[in-house]
């Protein structure tokens, strides 16, 4: 059976050391003045900005690139003021944005399969994010599957095919993966 082309962006499946997801999110914020719509699996950077009560700005990352690194994934939202919940933050309002900001933490990303998929002999070797078209509150962030490779500023880690019911190597494979180019630590080569 074919893999199903239904991007989500990076889904937290496990925490440092092996342990189970626990959901400890961070609270951050998205700036009103910020025009780029951040949804559920969604990567995000800090901007170097904070709310007046320090809570720190974080916009979408940047796919691609050898210097955008990933604080961490959004994994919640809450309107600041409003009263009405969308499920992601929309462009140009103010909101706080919950996320998954641990370094070591394991996420499930979809690869895009341009150009061909992700081969099993890419395990520990670092690939970069690519972008499709965002539908609904789902972010559609993916694997670039053609930029496997061993370079230490690729912004994934492919950590091994998810083993997940019907997902099988091949065009749009479900790939277990850790933030590489992540802010609070330092690059490292893919093996």
């Amino acid at each position: 059976m074919a893999n199903a082309n239904v991007p989500f962006g990076l889904k937290p499946v496990r925490g440092a050391f092996s342990q189970p997801y626990n959901d400890g999110a961070q609270p951050y914020a998205a700036a009103a003045s910020d025009s780029v719509a951040i949804r559920y699996g969604d990567p995000v950077t800090v901007t170097g900005a904070a709310t007046a009560d320090g809570v720190p700005y974080v916009a979408l990352t940047t796919a691609g690139g050898t210097t955008n690194s990933i604080t961490g994934v959004a994994v919640g939202f809450r309107p600041v003021g409003a009263t009405e919940w969308l499920g992601y933050r929309p462009a140009s309002v103010e909101y706080e944005v919950l996320v998954e900001d641990n370094p070591l933490a394991e996420f499930f990303i979809q690869e895009d399969s341009v150009g061909g998929a992700v081969a099993v002999a890419s395990v520990g070797l670092n690939a970069q994010l690519v972008y499709g078209t965002a539908t609904g509150n789902n972010s559609a962030a993916m694997l670039d599957s053609s930029t496997a490779a061993t370079t230490a500023t690729h912004q994934l880690r492919i950590l091994g095919l998810a083993q997940i019911v019907n997902n099988a190597q091949g065009n749009y494979a479900i790939w277990r993966v850790r933030l590489n180019m992540h802010t609070h630590i330092p690059a490292t080569a893919g093996v």
